[in-house]
């Protein structure tokens, strides 16, 4: 199973999609996102779960998904990533795009956390532009064993 963490009213075909409904913009919160997401999959073709959860307390058993994907969610809004590793797969992949201040950091915690950042690309913007976010690429350890993986 794969999951996509703060999707708001842009769901992944083939994963379970979740937002935490906060109302950003005043629009309504997740109602609001799971109308737009439901028109979403109705104009593409596809149905998806898309399911309102705090990305930070996930409601699933460990081990669950085999990839986890977000868009400048992780780092930002979701900031504990020994729950993210908890429901990754040994094995399992993580792709997150993250925002240019907050890379170091979402790096740090993934690798404490026992998920290994192997790949940093830029996503889109300018290096020093506000806007600026990166492709991290990750894979859960099969063993940590302290600051070194396995």
């Amino acid at each position: 199973m794969k999951l996509n963490i703060g999707s708001a009213e842009y769901v992944e075909k083939g994963y379970i999609n979740i937002d935490n409904g906060f109302d950003y913009s005043g629009n309504g919160g997740f109602k609001f996102m799971k109308q737009q997401a439901d028109e979403y999959m109705k104009e593409a073709g596809f149905t998806a779960k898309f399911l309102e959860m705090d990305g930070n307390e996930l409601a699933f058993e460990d081990d669950t998904f085999t990839e986890i994907y977000s868009n400048q969610c992780v780092g930002e809004y979701v900031t504990n990533y020994k729950e993210i590793a908890r429901v990754l797969k040994k094995g399992g992949e993580i792709r997150f795009g993250v925002w240019q201040d907050k890379v170091a950091n979402v790096i740090i915690g993934l690798n404490e956390a026992g998920i290994l950042v192997y790949d940093v690309d830029l996503l889109n913007g300018s290096i020093g532009d506000d806007t600026c976010t990166y492709m991290l690429k990750g894979k859960k350890a099969y063993q940590a064993l302290g600051s070194q993986i396995i």
